[in-house]
């Protein structure tokens, strides 16, 4: 019955909620107002048919279902293996 059980580490720390919340909410607003077409999702699996790498933020065409942005918070000491995650996620899900 575990067989299927995937143990995800998280590192989640209120400062980094923080950021990605008042994010979404400022996207949000741009696309309850119509402003944009692309609708902003928190920490969501880029490809939810299997289990998949989950950005901190995603912004999706809900015409197409199609992901156009990734966005990825981080600090100082983490942007060079944060940056070559998001451009491999880029590449292998064809994100613009």
């Amino acid at each position: 019955m575990n067989d299927n059980l995937i143990i995800v580490g998280i590192n989640a720390p209120r400062q980094h909620q923080a950021i990605i919340a008042k994010l979404v909410y400022g996207l949000m607003e741009l696309y309850m107002a119509g402003r944009t077409t692309l609708f902003p999702y928190p920490e969501t699996m880029i490809d939810e048919s299997q289990t998949s790498p989950v950005p901190d933020v995603m912004l999706v065409d809900i015409a197409t279902d199609l992901t156009k942005v990734i966005i990825e918070i981080t600090h100082t000491q983490g942007v060079k293996k944060d940056l070559q995650n998001m451009q491999q996620l880029m590449q292998e899900y064809e994100v613009p």
